[in-house]
C-alpha cells in the first residue's frame, strides 16, 4: 500500500509481494487484508517515496512491538525477523505464520501452564494484525547506546481461550479451517555492521502528534477471506496460492537463507 509518500507491504521471505484485497485509505491509516500460509516466513518492506523529514518505522505484530527502524526520503529498508538475544549469540529468527488453537473448558488453563512461551494471553483484538506506524522524527539521532541482550518477548499467539460462538467460529475458524497467529521461525544467518550495535535514542518531531501514517495488515487464511461477505479474495486467487503452497512445500528446506546487513533494531 502507499500511502502519504510512503509504501509499506508483507512479502514472503525471497521477496514476493503478497497480494492486497480490500484496500481502505482515511486519514493517515491505510487497511488492506493478505492472505496467510501456515509455516511460511514473511518480512515487512517499507520505501520512502516523498517527504522532508526523517521517520522512525515501527512494527507490531499481534499487538507486539518486535521492534523499530529508521529511514530518510528516498530510503528503503525491510524487518526479516526479530533479535531475540545479544549480538554475539547472533539470535535473529525469522516471522512465520502458524495455525492458532483455540482451547476451552477446563483443560484450557493447564494447556497454557504446560505450554509456557507458547501460549500467550494478549488482546483478541489485535491478533491477525501486522501494523506499520510511520512517525517523524529529528534529523539526527541522540548519543548512541550500548545495545542491551534481550530474551525473546514474542513467542507467537498459540491459543485463544474460551467458549467461542458462532460468529467468533466463522471469523477465527474451526478445525478444517484453522486462523492463523505469527511465531519465531527458525534463527536466520545474520552479518552485523557495527554501527547496528548500537542503538540511537529517538526524539519525535511533535510527540502530540502521534504516527504520520499507520499501515494495517490484516492476515487471514485465503479461504476465510472468500468466505467473508461477498468474497474479499476471488476464489482464482485461493486456487493460486493452493497450487503455489503445494509446490514450496516440497522444497521448503532448500529455499533462500535471508542474510541481514546493517540492522537497526
Amino acid at each position: 500500500m502507499i500511502h502519504r509518500g510512503f509504501e509499506a507491504w508483507v512479502a514472503y521471505a525471497d521477496g514476493q509481494p503478497l497480494p492486497e484485497f480490500d484496500a481502505e485509505f482515511s486519514g493517515r491509516q491505510a487497511v488492506c487484508y493478505i492472505p496467510s500460509k501456515r509455516g511460511k516466513r514473511f518480512i515487512l518492506c517499507w520505501k520512502y517515496h516523498s517527504g522532508e523529514h526523517r521517520v522512525a518505522i515501527r512494527v507490531t505484530i499481534d499487538g507486539v512491538n518486535v521492534g523499530c527502524k529508521t529511514c530518510r526520503p528516498g530510503g528503503a529498508g525491510r524487518r526479516i525477523g526479530m533479535r531475540t538475544g545479544s549480538f554475539s549469540e547472533g539470535a535473529y529468527h525469522a516471522f512465520e505464520f502458524a495455525d492458532l488453537l483455540t482451547v476451552a473448558g477446563d483443560d484450557a488453563g493447564a494447556f497454557l501452564r504446560l505450554s509456557e512461551g507458547d501460549g500467550a494471553r494478549i488482546s483478541e483484538s489485535a491478533l491477525g494484525t501486522i501494523c506499520v506506524q510511520v512517525y517523524h522524527i529529528e534529523s539526527e539521532l541522540r548519543p548512541a547506546i550500548p545495545h542491551p541482550s534481550r530474551p525473546a518477548p514474542f513467542p507467537g499467539m498459540r491459543a485463544v481461550v474460551g467458549h467461542e460462538s458462532d460468529a467468533d467460529k466463522k471469523w477465527h475458524g474451526d478445525a478444517v479451517n484453522p486462523a492463523h497467529c505469527v511465531r519465531l521461525g527458525r534463527k536466520l544467518c545474520t552479518q552485523w555492521s557495527e554501527n547496528a550495535k548500537e542503538a540511537g535514542v529517538i526524539a519525535l518531531l511533535n510527540k502530540d502528534e502521534g504516527p504520520y501514517i499507520t499501515f494495517e495488515f490484516r492476515y487471514r487464511p485465503a479461504v476465510a477471506l472468500q468466505a467473508k461477505v461477498q468474497g474479499i479474495m476471488p476464489t482464482s486467487d485461493i486456487k493460486s496460492l493452493a497450487d503455489d503452497e503445494a509446490e514450496e512445500s516440497a522444497s521448503d528446506e532448500d529455499s533462500l537463507t535471508l542474510e541481514a546487513q546493517k540492522l537497526f533494531d
